[in-house]
């Protein structure tokens, strides 16, 4: 049963929206120069640092769906999103697609879930808000090596990331309750057994595959297209938020709204550098993680350029808000909630990374020379026009990051299972 609501638009919003594209439009004929430097610009870091990194993950991603392991992997979640986020076990499969694809692929899964009546608003809500999240190979391929220089940032990144997100969710199990509603028979996936758990997930990855039904090769031309297709679609919201970025500093908006963020936050030491990567971060995540990856904002603080990173990544930018809205406008999850859980996820990322920031210093500090080992171009060469290509050991590092979290899933379910049996048998 389909529990949708058609989309509504107020007519003050209706009014700004004009407005604001009036405005736009009228900019862009005053500053022709200024909005054509900001669109290349865009495009450049697209081009040169964005594409090579994702496509090739886009398609092995398409490839783990269309073979049914993100829905093995699904099966395996489905005890630690009961037991940490109180979300039906399906909902993990929203989490694995968002962190072996993009962000947008979690307000996808919970979307449909929602259309189909297995999920209620408020467990959909919360998987929304948790599904949201960078992948490693965003964290580690793009961020850390195309934008930074360097594969040791991270880390920093994806342990303050990460935590800050279990933390976000955690939180909202308490502060978001309604009553579940009850799952649709032979949709959800039930807690498996002890024993039953690899059955499971092997039926699980059967049917999927026979659902999907297309020969490797079929699948493989399928997933290299639907990659480039998102990718235009990634470096399209790029470049016109570049230009949003450009109007607002040609009109004093983003200097303005630095100096009263740094203001502000100045006394834990925040500059107005990051500031101002915070501000653009706020309108797109690339060019945000970008400006608090550049030289000179790690020169002046590395903790705050990390803490600016993982906030981007967390807020994840007004162009990846509308990707989600546009996906979930006809159910009735509401937005606001999904603001929220963003604006929770990007404060703790900020909170834990001045808060653990010289007990993780020192202990990545001596992984520092074994992943420094190799290190890859300059980012200033790749802009100045010298091919930048994301290199062999760089993808080693991100694939080992990727299985790495996919391992520790199975190990917490295995261990969370034997506990309830147990606890089972002791009381029997």
């Amino acid at each position: 049963m389909s529990r949708s609501v058609p989309g509504k638009h107020s007519k003050g919003m209706t009014v700004l929206t004009a407005l604001a594209a009036v405005f736009t439009v009228i900019c862009i004929l005053l500053f022709p120069n200024e909005a054509f430097q900001a669109s290349l610009k865009g495009l450049h870091i697209w081009w040169t640092i964005v594409f090579p990194a994702l496509l090739p993950f886009l398609v092995v991603s398409e490839l783990l769906i269309a073979f049914g392991f993100v829905h093995a992997l699904g099966v395996w979640m489905d005890p630690v999103m009961r037991l940490v986020f109180r979300v039906p076990g399906i909902g993990g499969w929203a989490v694995a697609l968002s962190l072996s694809a993009l962000m947008p692929s979690g307000a996808q899964v919970t979307a449909k879930l929602r259309r189909d009546g297995i999920i209620s608003r408020g467990e959909a809500e919360r998987l929304l808000g948790i599904s949201h999240l960078a992948g490693p190979v965003i964290i580690f391929s793009v961020i850390s090596v195309g934008f930074m220089g360097s594969r040791m940032p991270g880390l920093y990144i994806a342990v303050i990331y990460y935590m800050a997100a279990l933390l976000t969710g955690i939180l909202a199990r308490f502060l978001f309750n309604d009553t579940r509603s009850p799952n649709a028979p032979g949709t959800t996936m039930s807690p498996p057994a002890s024993s039953g758990i690899l059955s499971a997930s092997l039926t699980a990855m059967r049917a999927a595959r026979e659902e999907d039904g297309r020969s490797f090769g079929k699948a493989l031309g399928d997933a290299v297209a639907g990659g480039i297709q998102t990718l235009m679609s990634i470096g399209g919201l790029m470049m016109i938020f570049s230009v949003f970025a450009a109007i607002m500093n040609l009109s004093s908006v983003t200097s303005m709204l630095a100096a009263t963020l740094s203001a502000v936050l100045s006394p834990v030491g925040l500059t107005v550098v990051h500031a101002n990567a915070l501000v653009l971060g706020w309108l797109e995540l690339h060019l945000g993680a970008f400006a608090a990856g550049q030289d000179e904002a790690r020169s002046l603080s590395f903790m705050w350029s990390i803490a600016a990173v993982c906030a981007i990544l967390a807020w994840s930018g007004l162009s990846m808000h509308a990707q989600v809205r546009s996906l979930i406008r006809d159910t009735d999850i509401r937005y606001a909630t999904f603001v929220l859980y963003r604006l929770m996820h990007s404060a703790l990322c900020i909170f834990l990374t001045l808060l653990v920031w010289r007990p993780l210093n020192g202990w990545l500090a001596d992984t520092a020379p074994s992943f420094n080992s190799v290190e890859p171009p300059p980012l200033a060469a790749a802009m100045e026009g010298i091919p930048y290509g994301i290199g062999l050991a760089q993808l080693q590092q991100s694939l080992f990051v990727m299985v790495a979290c996919m391992l520790a899933i199975p190990l917490a379910t295995t261990f969370i299972v034997i506990v309830r049996k147990i606890r089972k048998e002791r009381y029997i």
